[in-house]
């Protein structure tokens, strides 16, 4: 078994169970078969003791199933949710957010270049706050322009007091 002596004599005193009782400093003699459904036994026992409940609780077979229909029916509810155009998968809205990101990035780090030339011919401290202003909004502006269609999300129909989706 790969086990210290002192661990095999801690085991038998435990409840392992043993073949044959070496005598007279023989050693004793283990049915492999015994001491695995044994070792099985106490790790479910341990378990057991460490979450709380008794072992009925844990292997009822009518609350899993309860519980796995459960599940099934979220699934399903979810499912419809993104069929309707209520719920948007979270790789669709992680792609959405990234390209959101790139493009606001991209449009804030090209008003240097653009403003630049601006700036030579402006004088007033107010003329340059307002040029750079324009930018500004500029660049949020295009973040605003948002087209749920170019992420290949559906437009959200609008719902009846029922909550059905409009013909």
């Amino acid at each position: 078994m790969g086990k210290s002596q002192q661990t095999l004599t801690t085991w038998q005193k435990n409840g392992m169970p043993i073949s044959s009782d070496g005598a007279n400093g023989t050693a004793n003699l283990y049915d492999t078969e015994e001491i695995i459904q044994w070792m099985i036994s106490r790790e479910i026992e341990r378990r057991i003791a460490d979450h709380g409940g008794d072992m009925g609780d844990w292997f009822d077979y009518e609350k899993e199933r309860a519980r796995l229909t459960h599940h099934q029916a979220n699934i399903a509810g979810l499912d419809e949710e993104v069929k309707r155009g209520r719920l948007i998968p979270a790789d669709v809205v992680e792609s959405a957010w990234v390209d959101f990101v790139a493009a606001f990035r991209a449009k804030v780090l090209s008003i240097p270049t653009k403003a630049a030339h601006q700036f030579i011919t402006l004088s007033d401290l107010n003329q340059i706050q307002d040029c750079l202003k324009e930018h500004l909004f500029e660049a949020l502006a295009e973040l605003a322009d948002y087209d749920p269609e170019h992420y290949g999300i559906e437009p959200v129909a609008p719902c009846g007091a029922d909550g059905s989706a409009a013909a």
